[in-house]
């Protein structure tokens, strides 16, 4: 590439007839590369030529630099976002070659910082006890147990009892029709507990624990 956009000044500048100041500038504005000026005019002043026709090539080198600048930076930005996918075969071709890339390399969204995934596989869901199955009360054991033998490994984490909120559950933890509950578990296990336990529940002060 760096020698691509050398030869193509060079080119260009011997078929426009420029002087070595006019093809500084170009090459300068052009890449966008200004260290080019310094090493131009140092350049320049070593040459064994006549002082104003050193004065007259360094003179025109910002010249050039400025208007080459403007392509420089806009007809680059122009020729990344629309003529360079054209030529390697469309906008969407080159997108579809992104992500394959994308996909080859082992990167993706996930990796991102501040990602995270819509759909978590534990969860935590707060119910109100009303099955009779718990009758004069069933420890947190029990209910744990239960939950095993249905084929679900749920746990609870958190329960309300008579307006008071227990978070250091024990497994000889009683429970009983009225007190609220809060289970964890896979997503799928937990989703239906509302048909057997009870009404699931909203509540902010009950789900408000670390986890």
């Amino acid at each position: 590439m760096c020698v691509g956009c050398l030869v193509i000044t060079w080119l260009l500048a011997t078929l426009m007839g420029y002087n070595a100041g006019e093809t500084a500038g170009l090459l300068a504005g052009a890449q966008t590369i200004s260290a080019v000026i310094g090493v131009a005019e140092d350049t320049i002043n070593g040459l064994n030529i006549a002082s104003s026709q050193k004065s007259d090539m360094i003179n025109i080198i910002p010249v050039a630099y400025a208007v080459t600048y403007i392509f420089g930076t806009a007809g680059s930005a122009w020729v990344l976002s629309s003529l360079g996918p054209k030529m390697l075969g469309g906008l969407e071709k080159v997108k579809a070659a992104c992500k394959e890339l994308e996909t080859r390399m082992g990167t993706s969204e996930a990796d991102e910082p501040g990602f995270e995934q819509a759909r978590r596989p534990v969860v935590f869901r707060a119910y109100r006890i009303e099955n009779d199955w718990f009758g004069n009360g069933k420890t947190v054991d029990q209910l744990e147990s239960y939950f095993i033998s249905q084929g679900k490994r749920l746990f609870v984490e958190r329960m309300r009892h008579r307006a008071s909120i227990v978070n250091d559950i024990i497994p000889g933890q009683l429970l009983q029709k009225g007190d609220e509950v809060v289970l964890s578990g896979r997503r799928e296990f937990a989703i239906g507990e509302e048909d057997w336990i009870g009404e699931e529940i909203v509540d902010p002060q009950l789900l408000d624990f670390p986890v």
